[in-house]
Order: structure tokens, then sequence, then C-alpha cells
């Protein structure tokens, strides 16, 4: 099912150990609001800059200062409306948000930080030294917030294995995240991506047990970033509907990691 709009809230690059790219039947733009408060390392946000789908935002507070859960209309309420109109904009039959649920101009803003310990009264712990008392890992506050790019799917073991270097296999799945997304809604989600025995030709298996095959040295001939533009164009790539060839139903479905 194709989606027309996507909102993410602080996403961040710890507790998941999947990849996190933004599947292909995402064709409309995304907005990526990220938390300008937050220095914990284990909350690192997920930068999409690759994909040109995604616009990010940046918003006062931290994680769960922008994503809910301190004051009711405070950070998170402000996000809250903004999010809500970008939805709306975007054609999604959502309604706006309560009287009651909107953030307060007139009030005070709090930010918050959960990174140090603090006593019953709000105040931050410190040592002898005056150090400020961790209650996680900190990245340092004065250099702004670490990005981390996600993990994405992509065929690099069966790729690498004919010579690809790393850049190379993302440019081809790409081309694959692409060619799913064309067939997605008839066909269903993709299942698996195949190799080629020879490395020429790559094949996405949907749901139904079709096949998107495309060669390789298409893929090549484009950047990764050009390829996901097509979500939002209507380009049409030069692959073929086929059933199994028998190179790939030879070929085990590779494991699917980022390349780095």
């Amino acid at each position: 099912m194709p989606v027309t709009g996507l909102a993410l809230i602080d996403p961040v690059a710890r507790f998941v150990d999947q990849p996190m790219d933004i599947p292909p039947n995402v064709q409309g733009q995304v907005l990526s609001v990220i938390a300008d408060h937050e220095a914990r390392a284990d909350f690192r946000p997920l930068h999409y800059g690759n994909d040109p789908r995604v616009t990010e935002v940046h918003h006062p507070g931290n994680h769960v200062g922008v994503g809910g859960g301190y004051d009711r209309h405070g950070t998170a309420a402000n996000v809250l409306e903004g999010v809500t109109g970008y939805l709306q904009r975007r054609g999604v039959a959502i309604a706006d948000v309560a009287p009651e649920n909107r953030h307060r101009s007139d009030a005070p803003q709090k930010l918050y930080s959960e990174a140090y310990q603090a006593a019953r009264n709000g105040d931050v712990l410190t040592d002898k030294s005056g150090r400020k008392q961790g209650a996680w890992r900190i990245d340092d506050p004065e250099k702004g917030r670490v990005a981390a790019a996600p993990k994405m799917t992509e065929l690099s073991p069966g790729l690498k294995a004919h010579g690809l270097s790393a850049e190379q296999c993302v440019q081809v799945g790409a081309a694959c995240t692409v060619c799913a997304a064309r067939h997605a809604r008839d066909w269903g989600d993709p299942r698996r991506l195949l190799v080629s025995k020879d490395g020429e030709t790559v094949a996405v298996q949907h749901q139904n047990g079709r096949f998107d095959e495309l060669r390789v040295d298409w893929a090549l001939e484009r950047s990764a970033v050009s390829h996901l533009q097509d979500l939002q164009g209507s380009e049409r790539t030069p692959t073929q509907a086929v059933h199994a060839p028998a190179a790939a139903r030879e070929t085990p479905a590779p494991t699917l990691e980022h390349a780095r």
C-alpha cells in the first residue's frame, strides 16, 4: 500500500537491530523532527540525509520533550500540532489537535534533560570537583548531536563477491527499492533480494512469487539518491516482470545488512 505522508519524531539509532531505512512503499515526503537538546549517546538521531524523500527540522527539547511525556502544553505539544498539520496537508484524514492538548505559547517553555543524576527537587547532582554526575553515556553537548546513518537493507554479500564496492552495493540496493515500490500494490511487499550467478542481474521477489529483474550495470549508471528520487516521479525503470529464473532460484537469499 503506497504511503503518501510519514512523520518521524526524533528517530534514534539504538535499541533496534533491524534495517531502519525508509521502506519503498513510502512514495511521498517524509518529515523527521530532531530534538536539539539531547546529548545522550544512546539517543543519537538517525540522519536520512541521503534519502531525497526526507526533510529534517530541528526543535527545542530532548528526546522525550519532543516526543511527549513532560509538560502537556510544552514543547511536545508544539511538535504534535506541527506534525498533525503536515499530515493533513499530505491528505491524511486526521483530526485537529484537541484544544486541551495544544501548545501554549504564553506558558513557560521548559527544557528537560535525563542525561544527569538529579535530586528530588530537580537539581543536578555533582561530584566533589563540581562535575555533573551522568545517568547515561553522554556526547559533548558543545558539539551538538552526533547523527548516525540508518542500518539499511542491501545486497552486499552477493554483489561484493563479484567485485562491487560498498558504495556500488548501495546504488544497486536503491534501484531495487524503486523496483519493489513500482509493483508493491499489485504483487505485495518484497520478500527477498537475489543475485544471479554471474553477478550481472539482481531480482526482487514479491509476496505473490513474481520477480522484478534489473541489470546491475544499469543500476550503477546513477547514484543512490538519483534512484530514490524516482519514488516521487513517474520515470519508469527498465525492469522486467519474470518468473523465477534458474540462476536466481539457485542463488540463496543474501543477508541484508548495511554497507559501511
